[in-house]
């Protein structure tokens, strides 16, 4: 889910491979075992808690979280 599911992988490699992009931030329920270069991944549920301070000072924001009930 979210940065570190399917489409977030695929995302989170083609950002860190591109020379425009100078840092990317992911967010997702579990940290993964992989590192990206110029990412930073944070741990964050979206179904609790405030998510605006990650958002702080972002130019793009790519939505893939999903919320299971």
């Amino acid at each position: 889910m979210g940065g570190t599911g399917n489409v977030g992988t695929a995302v989170l490699d083609a950002l860190s491979s591109d020379d425009r992009v100078s840092a990317v931030t992911a967010l997702a329920r579990r940290l993964p075992t992989r590192c990206w270069p110029r990412t930073e991944v944070r741990s964050a549920d979206m179904s609790r808690g405030d998510l605006r301070p990650h958002f702080e000072g972002a130019q793009v924001v790519i939505h893939l979280g999903w919320l299971f009930l």
